[in-house]
């Protein structure tokens, strides 16, 4: 096999072994991104992978230096059609049913919103199902009920042109997805108290 996919990144393989051992790099994610070891022995099982050592506790700056560089090679995986299918129909259940107040459709037929979501990672990249989601689910509940909350069609992204003529994207979905809450900071803090004090 010589590509290998893993936690939805698609790597060369001949990337990997002419750097570092597959098991050593497989190893080093762990250290770098937080995987738990349980995956990444499971991975070296599959890639007769055993020589390296797992009794290290730590890998070196240098595995760690060439992990980074076989890492920015990655290509993420994309989603297939099924996949895509399904999360457009959870999609279309997150938005309300029936028409906005200007006539137009909340949402789209699940094909339609496929042809959306397909638009939207070749603008934007891909992403995961699941990041997809959550995302749409963080804006959905934060905007229902507001004047403001877009037709799904829109929430996933809307070309806009300006006066001159230049197009502009808006995207509420790749907003959420680069704006994770932080567990640690209450949603409903007032900013305004400190810049006042």
């Amino acid at each position: 096999m010589e590509k290998l996919n893993f936690n939805r990144l698609i790597l060369d393989k001949p990337a990997i072994t002419k750097v570092m051992d597959v098991g050593e790099f497989l190893f080093t994610l762990t250290y770098i991104l937080g995987y738990r070891m349980e995956d990444i022995e499971e991975r070296m099982l599959e890639e007769n992978s055993a020589k390296f050592d797992l009794g290290r506790i730590v890998p070196s700056a240098e595995s760690i230096e060439k992990a980074m560089s076989i890492l920015r090679t990655a290509r993420p995986v994309e989603m297939d059609k099924d996949e895509m299918l399904t999360l457009a129909k959870k999609l279309k259940e997150m938005f309300p049913q029936g028409i906005m107040i200007d006539g137009i459709p909340w949402t789209e037929g699940p094909m339609l919103i496929v042809q959306r979501l397909e638009g939207f990672f070749r603008k934007f990249g891909n992403y995961s199902a699941e990041d997809i989601e959550n995302a749409m689910l963080r804006y959905v509940t934060a905007k229902r009920g507001s004047p403001f909350m877009k037709s799904l069609k829109n929430a996933i992204y809307k070309e806009v042109v300006n006066v001159d003529g230049t197009i502009e994207l808006q995207s509420d979905l790749y907003n959420y997805l680069e704006n994770i809450p932080d567990p640690n900071v209450p949603y409903d803090i007032d900013w305004t108290t400190e810049l006042r004090e």
